[in-house]
């Protein structure tokens, strides 16, 4: 089996002088090397990257236009002047319209703002939207945010029908400067001592509501506007070096220590809670995608009146409906994208065809560009969606490239064919007429020059890891010392590492749907490493084979305990290391997904002596004898009822019955119950530490109906007891009943409308408890196969433990040995 990666290092040379300074400044060889690799070469750019609140800032009338600008928005305020901020509808236009407007209005300015609509007028300004805010608004002074460097008409227009235009944007000026009042772009700079050309739009704006601050003497409140420029700046996916780096690393700090409504809110609704250390990656998948997602359905006016309003009760309606345009966007997004699978294996035959282009008159033209980068992400292709709207007589295309295919300079050979276009290498979009501009021709057009640029080789997905380390490294003070490179992103990834020559130990499906992975490696110095790998559902390698191993490693923390964490980026064959042997026409690389579940690294260890009793039928005189013996240090793992009413008869144990939620160290463990799944079994084996286990194992069987009665009971008590919060842990414990099992029935009782289901984090389920329905309308909905499915595993998997050959399950348990804190 080869790898779908091409491994490459992003090793930097460095003479060893400067490395030993480096490593002086940072206390380790590794965080050095690391910041090596990001191109920090001297002592001061180390000492200013790993210290982001000491970095000083640049002033902002490093901008020539600036003190104009200044001048400008000034004198508006003062003759209370109708000011009017025009955005764009992403993260990034939105929270600088935000924070722009509130500035204007924390000076007094007489301020609005405008979001264009995405389909009816695109990115940046339009000719309808100038006359109407000039005509209708009775705009003197438009601001742009995150736009405008383009638009030469449309500016001239706005001055032409007597209002000033101030330009704040940060994309690439084009050869043709628009005739604005003042231009405050850093694309623009001959100098730039601070990385300033890295600035997103919001922090554009930034620089220049810092001016207008200062010149009122109002500094103070800059501070209230860098939440807004750490998310926008996150969510533009801009590089996270020089000042953006320190702007989002106050602002996530900012968010973390005031927990300005807005953000809060945000957080909540995605699950994340107060306590929680807030990161880049929290942002950009749980505040942004909200952010995002209402523009792209509709107008972006709600997110915008979210970031700027203090009313505690618009607020609770405005997150709820970013959070509902959030989870409808993901609908259609799956929905989407399942399709466009479709007609890959339809349509392409991708021995031929380099790029993946699709069409589709019922795609949305406001979520195609996020299923062409997940396609991007599992093909490794250039992919074209294209929109077709036959009443409007448009196509309208959001395209994602890869390394080897610059976007932009591609849709400029076609240009002749576009109402408009625009992007940039890795991310584009067009606009054509039906009309005039045959799709179907149009697509052939592209592909063939796609076909003709690009050779297969190309499409080799390449993995850039920092380095190799060893398994020894792997300690929590190490993966600790990595968050002193944070906040990461674009152009500071998060480090990946690998590990050669390791013995690949078992391999087993994990998760509900059984499509992740739960990998256990072996290094030469006995021990022992756990390992996951989402969205990936078979290893096609032997057991026991020599690999190479990527990975990212994080602390997880479960069970009130924190662990290593290693999840998994790819894994080869270790002898085929210095081989090209990528079927790249073949393959499929599994699309990402942020989850985060207990993965734990330790040294192997024997000693559980294991006692089979599983042809028994109860417990034998001498054997009580035998576990009178142990005092208190015997502990009976028995949940089910059947397990409990046995031990009600025998007085001698009862004192020492356990289960999964009070296991605790013990020298003897009786297992009269089967724990409820395989990570049960091991996390019980991990607390308990006996020296020797009993297995009895007794197979006891739910009928749905009975199951879904006791589950629908357990939480119509926790409503009204515990305020709609349960454990779910505990509640499947109570039931002697794995958690997934539990869920299922949970969600089938949410699909029923019996309860409706807040929130289900790791260890815990917020729901509200509507009412009672009839049985048969439960059995008759979709999910209740799926819920049929979950207790038939669960039945087979204990039946299987009840005849599997004690070796085998011994085997299993060893497997996952390095989950077992022996001591």
């Amino acid at each position: 089996m080869s790898s779908c990666y091409k491994w490459t290092y992003r090793n930097k040379e460095i003479n060893s002088e400067n490395f030993a300074e480096i490593k002086n400044i940072t206390g380790s060889g590794i965080i050095a090397s690391l910041l090596i690799n990001r191109g920090i070469t001297s002592c001061e750019e180390a000492r200013m990257f790993l210290n982001p609140d000491n970095m000083e800032l640049s002033s902002p009338y490093i901008f020539e236009d600036m003190q104009k600008a200044v001048d400008r928005i000034n004198n508006a305020v003062q003759n209370r002047e109708r000011i009017v901020v025009y955005g764009d509808f992403d993260a990034d236009g939105v929270t600088s319209s935000s924070l722009l407007y509130k500035t204007l209005k924390y000076l007094g300015a007489n301020v609005d703002y405008y979001i264009p609509d995405r389909i009816d007028e695109g990115h940046g300004l339009s000719r309808a939207g100038i006359c109407k805010l000039i005509s209708q608004e009775k705009a003197k002074l438009i601001i742009t945010t995150d736009c405008g460097i383009s638009n030469l008409a449309e500016i001239k227009l706005a001055e032409s029908l007597g209002a000033n235009v101030i330009i704040t944007d940060h994309h690439e000026p084009p050869e043709e400067i628009p005739q604005a009042y003042a231009i405050i772009n850093p694309k623009m700079l001959d100098k730039d001592p601070t990385g300033l050309k890295y600035l997103a739009g919001v922090g554009v704006a930034y620089k220049l509501a810092q001016a207008v601050l200062e010149s009122g003497g109002k500094r103070d409140f800059t501070e209230e506007l860098l939440p807004l420029v750490a998310i926008g700046t996150i969510g533009d996916v801009v590089p996270l070096l020089g000042e953006n780096r320190s702007l989002v690393h106050k602002g996530l700090e900012l968010i973390t220590r005031k927990k300005p409504p807005a953000m809060a809110k945000l957080l909540e609704v995605a699950g994340y809670k107060p306590d929680k250390k807030l990161n880049s990656g929290i942002v950009a998948f749980s505040i942004v995608p909200r952010i995002n997602a209402v523009g792209r359905l509709s107008g972006a006016n709600p997110a915008v009146e979210l970031l700027i309003t203090d009313d505690e009760e618009k607020l609770d309606y405005l997150v709820k409906e970013l959070d509902r345009n959030n989870k409808e966007r993901q609908q259609i997004c799956e929905e989407t994208f399942k399709k466009a699978e479709d007609k890959i294996y339809t349509e392409i035959d991708l021995d031929k065809h380099k790029a993946l282009i699709l069409a589709d008159t019922e795609w949305h033209p406001g979520i195609v560009g996020i299923v062409a980068s997940k396609l991007v992400e599992k093909y490794y292709r250039p992919v074209f969606m294209l929109s077709i709207d036959e009443t409007a007589r448009e196509c309208r295309c959001s395209a994602r490239s890869i390394s080897s295919l610059n976007l932009y300079e591609t849709l400029t050979k076609f240009s002749d064919h576009f109402i408009q276009f625009g992007g940039h290498s890795l991310a584009a979009g067009f606009v054509s007429n039906l009309d005039t501009t045959n799709s179907e021709n149009l697509r052939n057009l592209i592909s063939g020059h796609i076909n003709n640029k690009l050779e297969f080789e190309d499409l080799n997905p390449e993995l850039k890891l920092d380095m190799d380390i060893e398994a020894a490294d792997l300690t929590m003070d190490f993966v600790r010392e990595l968050d002193r490179m944070a906040p990461f992103g674009e152009s500071n990834p998060y480090p990946v590492f690998a590990i050669p020559k390791l013995t690949l130990r078992s391999v087993s499906a994990m998760g509900q749907k059984k499509n992740h992975l739960k990998i256990m490696l072996s290094d030469g110095r006995n021990s022992v490493i756990e390992a996951v790998w989402w969205n990936k559902k078979e290893l096609d390698i032997d057991i026991s084979e020599e690999v190479d191993v990527a990975f990212v490693p994080s602390i997880n923390n479960y069970m009130d305990k924190q662990r290593v964490q290693l999840v998994i980026k790819d894994i080869r064959l270790s002898r085929e290391r210095n081989t090209e042997k990528i079927e790249v026409k073949k393959c499929s690389l599994p699309v990402e997904e942020l989850e985060i579940e207990p993965i734990e690294y330790i040294n192997i260890e024997t000693g559980i002596d294991w006692v089979d009793h599983r042809q028994e039928t109860g417990f034998k005189r001498d054997f009580l004898e035998y576990l009178g013996s142990f005092g208190d240090k015997v502990s009976v793992f028995a949940e089910s009822p059947r397990a409990k009413e046995i031990m009600e008869n025998v007085p001698l144990l009862k004192p020492f019955v356990v289960d999964r939620m009070s296991i605790k160290p013990t020298k003897c463990l009786v297992l009269l119950d089967f724990p409820a799944d395989d990570m049960a079994f091991v996390n019980i084996l991990r607390q308990a530490d006996p020296q020797e286990a009993h297995l009895f194992g007794l197979v006891t069987s739910y009928e749905p109906v009975d199951l879904i009665k006791k589950v629908s009971g357990m939480l119509k008590y926790a409503h009204g007891t515990k305020d709609g919060v349960l454990n779910v842990e505990h509640a499947s414990s109570v039931l002697a009943v794995p958690a997934e099992l539990y869920l299922s029935c949970v969600e089938l009782l949410d699909s029923a409308g019996v309860v409706e289901i807040v929130e289900i984090t790791e260890n815990s389920l917020e729901f509200t408890f509507k009412g009672s329905v009839d049985l048969n309308t439960i059995q008759n909905l979709p999910e209740y196969s799926g819920f049929i499915n979950a207790l038939t595993e669960f039945e087979t998997y204990k039946n299987e433990y009840k005849i599997k050959d004690i070796e085998l399950i011994k085997q299993i348990i060893n497997d996952c040995r390095s989950l077992l804190e022996v001591k």
